[in-house]
């Protein structure tokens, strides 16, 4: 018993003496330990730990517990700033006695920090990056932790209530609010918990742990409220935002066991105000030095799924995604408005989504393989089959809903197989089956058959978006029992069908059309009125057709839209036209036509009322061809021949008259090239089918007149020849108001030159001046010699007009003319010959010699020796008329005759003055054509031309005299 006393006493003792050193040691600690230096150390620690600055308010140092605490904590690097309002070390007592500092655990309150981060090279894509593998995951981990200072291994960390905020170039991208982390640093192990909060989700909870030299490893966390816009952004950064408000739950579960594979498994769910079911996933993930690997991945909605063995994404190299044996079921209308917005942020996929309204249907993928780089998704290949059910597609290029009951397909990057059957478009039904080439390239070719009906709704839908041909009647159902379709970027398009029109004639038809031939293999029409077959080629060296029995007009009215190309077509007839060897080329048989009009770059159409032909071999003979060019009816005959030149014309074109402004039109029409006038295309533009076509010959066209603006020629005959360059207009026969006319005309690159001559010899005055003015201004007999020649457009012929002209007129008289009776009026002769002046109104004055030699200089006649002898007086000019403006400016001399010289000679002084000469009294005509003006000028204004003019004309001197002004001037 007294021993047991004895030990209490001593351990109470012991105990005491403890007590009694820890008190002394708390009460002289402060003494004889240097607290500033213990604060350095303490700051140097932890600076040199961060690779930074760390500064604090205040420290102070606790023996119970043993450790220091801080205030006004700061702490800075490059990449890190911030503040915590408290932090607390806890340190080992003993190695604190012996002058060392070995920290236990570091503790910090509601810390506030920002991150400046740079991109990260697996993000950024550089091709110098190296793969994020375990491995290198490993190295990382294990490099980081063995640079921890040996006097932090064991401790552990908190933080408590923290902030962060992770920037790049400056602005703020990704926060964290309320994290609190506790973190045991290896030793042997280093061990994390981890709560917080983000604009990324609404709260993560993590924990997991690692050996300190990074091999086995496992933990797990789960994330609710995951926005899926933001985080989507850390790989690309212009990522959609089509779900920003989207929240996705997500619970993964992960271990690796001293390997360089991380395997694991996540499940979770989406929801959105744009997906009206929420969305599960989940799948079983592998990562290795290979890449990520996620297998036996299933989406999945209420009326929807998405299934995946295997789906893998390569780190080495260019990064792969590769994913095999894919399935759906996909409920297209609850699911494409949401589905669409996100693959449309795919590049390239964006450019080739239809621009629905509405869808709607099941959609079904089996066995479906997809490889490529994951950057480009335009460079998958991919593989599988699916089906459709039930589609109904609203889009804005469609004029109606477009419906669909079944379609089947399978294939790849390269081909694609479909069927599809219940083809609902605007009251149509049709079946479709075929293949098609490069479907991600937009498609390359088509290869179609097809069955069914076609509404004429459909049909002149077709015909809008010009599918179908403008002249195709359209208002009719048709039904096709076989059809099929090849189409092709760089092959020939095949249509073969046999339409049945709902009230017209059953037809056949195989079409093969490429790059330079277009080959009619089969055609045929029947009816009650036609029964008929063609079949031919027409290419760029070649026109092939042959063409047997009777198609009324009453059945191309059934099948053609426009009244210009309908008509009746009876025959036997085999054409072969060789464009590259004329010699080559064969026709035989029998054809006529008629009824129907060629519809050219014309302004007017060119009616074919009846045409028949006939084939010799060698040659084609128009035996007749009733033609009529707006009001403008023709006749043709003649042969066309097959010749080593090309084609030889000798053909006869009969009418009744031709007007210069038709003509023009026809050589703008035809481009003045002399190649064969091109037709309309239907989209306006010239059909060049026949642009190589050689034509030699001779064309005669045997017009009643023609026309060209105020003058007309009775009759017009001109020979027209194609020559190199252009075309030959050349006058045989024409006469212009009497006067004979010849002339050529060269026409080529959108120019004429012309060469003409008019003659005439003994010809009546008054009706040759009646054609050309429709009045009686004078009578005689007279000759006439006339040389011009004009170039350029066709509008500029006449003002580019030269040439020079001889005429002259005898016993005759002048009528009516106004402007002489002003020259006269201006001259006062009344005043001269005592009431004698001649009578313009009413006899007439008489002549008895007229003369007139001038030159054409760009359209302007210079009137270079004219002159009247009369039988009373006498007249001499001398001037220019401009035609094209229509004006005049003349120097006109009158001469009175002997009778007046009589009289003057017998007046004192004046007669001694002018002895025996004639008088002249000079005036000028000027201004308008239609009216000029009369003036009286001075002898001094009166040119030795014009007076000599008049001393020619009358072989005596005369002496010009100043006029007698009428008395109210």
């Amino acid at each position: 018993m007294a021993n047991r006393k004895k030990i209490s006493l001593w351990i109470a003792g012991v105990f005491g003496l403890l007590l009694i050193l820890l008190i002394s040691a708390m009460i002289a600690l402060p003494r004889i330990m240097d607290l500033e230096q213990v604060r350095d150390r303490v700051r140097t620690r932890l600076s040199s730990a961060i690779g930074g600055e760390v500064e604090f308010n205040t420290f102070r140092i606790s023996l119970f517990p043993p450790g220091g605490r801080m205030t006004g904590l700061r702490l800075q690097r490059r990449d890190i700033k911030g503040t915590a309002g408290f932090a607390r070390a806890d340190v080992s007592l003993m190695p604190l006695f012996l002058g060392n500092l070995e920290i236990d655990s570091f503790i910090v309150r509601e810390p506030d920090f920002s991150i400046e981060v740079a991109k990260p090279d697996w993000i950024s894509g550089s091709k110098e990056s190296k793969p994020w593998t375990p491995g290198r995951v490993r190295g990382r981990i294990s490099e980081a932790l063995s640079k921890i200072d040996p006097s932090l291994r064991d401790a552990s960390l908190k933080v408590q209530e923290g902030a962060i905020v992770i920037k790049q170039q400056g602005k703020p991208d990704y926060s964290f609010q309320d994290v609190n982390l506790s973190m045991t640093l290896p030793g042997q192990e280093l061990a994390m918990e981890l709560t917080a909060k983000s604009n990324m989700f609404e709260f993560l909870d993590f924990s997991g742990s690692i050996n300190s030299d990074g091999s086995d490893a496992g933990g797990g966390f789960s994330v609710r409220g995951l926005r899926p816009g933001r985080v989507s952004r850390l790989f690309e950064q212009n990522a959609t935002r089509a779900f920003e408000k989207a929240g996705v739950s997500l619970r993964l579960d992960f271990e690796s066991k001293a390997s360089d594979t991380i395997q694991g498994s996540f499940k979770g769910g989406i929801v959105s105000e744009k997906i009206p079911n929420p969305v599960e996933v989940a799948a079983s993930v592998v990562f290795n030095e290979e890449g990520l690997s996620v297998q036996d991945t299933v989406v999945r909605t209420e009326h929807s799924h998405l299934k995946a063995s295997s789906a893998r994404l390569s780190l080495k190299g260019e990064k792969i995604l590769k994913i095999e044996s894919a399935s759906a079921e996909i409920d297209l209308e609850r699911t494409h408005a949401w589905v669409v917005p996100l693959i449309s942020q795919i590049e390239k996929v964006r450019d080739r989504l239809p621009e629905y309204k509405d869808l709607a249907g099941t959609l079904s993928l089996a066995d479906l393989n997809v490889e490529g780089p994951l950057r480009r998704p335009g460079e998958w290949e991919f593989q599988g089959q699916g089906a459709i059910h039930d589609l109904v597609l609203e889009a804005a290029t469609l004029p109606s809903p477009f419906k669909l009951k079944k379609g089947e397909f399978e294939g790849s990057e390269k081909l694609v197989t479909g069927r599809l059957k219940g083809v609902d478009l605007l009251g149509s039904s049709l079946s479709i089956s075929g293949t098609a080439l490069d479907p991600k390239q937009g498609f390359s070719s088509l290869d179609l058959e097809f069955s069914g009906t076609l509404s004429g709704k459909t049909l002149g839908w077709l015909k809008d978006k010009k599918l179908i041909p403008a002249w195709v009647k359209t208002e009719t159902r048709v039904s096709v029992s076989k059809g099929r379709l090849a189409w092709g970027r760089e092959r020939q398009t095949v249509v073969e069908a046999d339409p049945i029109l709902e009230k017209g004639p059953e037809l056949a038809l195989h079409i093969v059309h490429s790059s330079k031939h277009l080959n009619i293999e089969k055609l045929t029409i029947n009816d009650s009125e036609s029964r008929a077959a063609m079949l031919g080629t027409v290419g760029n060296d070649i026109v092939d057709i042959e063409f047997q029995g009777q198609l009324a007009a009453g059945t191309v009215s059934k099948l053609i839209e426009r009244q210009d190309i309908r008509g009746w077509v009876n025959g036997d007839f085999n054409l072969h036209v060789s464009l590259q060897d004329p010699r080559q080329s064969r026709v035989l048989g029998a054809l006529q036509a008629g009824d129907f009009a060629y519809e050219n770059v014309l302004e007017r159409p060119l009616q074919v009322k009846d045409v028949s032909i006939q084939g010799e071999k060698d040659r084609i003979l128009i035996e007749s061809a009733d033609l009529a060019w707006g009001e403008i009816p023709a006749g043709v005959k003649g042969t066309i021949m097959f010749s080593r030149k090309g084609f030889d014309l000798d053909l006869v074109a009969e009418t009744g008259g031709l007007d210069w402004e038709d003509i023009s039109r026809l050589a703008d029409a035809e481009g003045l090239h002399g190649t064969a006038l091109p037709g309309k295309g239907e989209d306006g533009e010239a059909l060049d089918l026949f642009k190589d076509l050689k034509v030699a010959g001779k064309v005669l066209v045997k017009a009643d007149r023609f026309t060209y603006k105020d003058l007309t020629w009775k009759p017009f005959h001109v020979s027209l020849e194609k020559r190199d360059g252009g075309l030959q207009a050349r006058l045989t026969r024409g006469s212009l108001c009497g006067i004979r006319t010849e002339a050529v005309a060269d026409i080529s690159s959108g120019n004429m030159q012309i060469e003409a001559e008019a003659a005439a010899g003994g010809q009546s005055l008054a009706s040759t001046l009646n054609c050309f003015l429709e009045t009686e201004l004078m009578t005689g007999e007279f000759d006439l010699t006339a040389q011009m020649a004009s170039s350029g457009k066709p509008k500029d012929l006449l003002d580019r007009l030269q040439g020079n002209f001889t005429m002259s007129a005898a016993d005759g008289r002048i009528y009516k003319f106004g402007l002489l009776a002003d020259i006269l009026a201006v001259v006062n002769i009344t005043e001269i010959l005592k009431g004698q002046s001649p009578d313009l109104a009413g006899e007439g004055f008489g002549y008895k010699t007229a003369e007139a030699r001038g030159i054409v200089e760009k359209g302007i006649l210079r009137l270079t020796e004219c002159y009247v002898i009369g039988k009373s007086i006498d007249f001499a000019f001398r001037g220019d008329v401009d035609v094209p403006e229509k004006k005049i400016d003349l120097i006109v001399l009158v001469t009175p005759l002997k009778t007046v010289d009589s009289i003057i000679e017998s007046i004192p002084i004046i007669g001694d003055i002018l002895g025996e000469n004639f008088i002249a009294v000079p005036v000028r005509v000027r201004g308008d054509l239609s009216d000029p003006e009369v003036i009286p000028i001075s002898p001094s204004a009166v040119g030795k031309g014009v007076l000599g003019i008049v001393e020619r004309a009358l072989k005596l001197p005369v002496k010009i005299v100043q006029p007698f002004l009428p008395e109210d001037e």
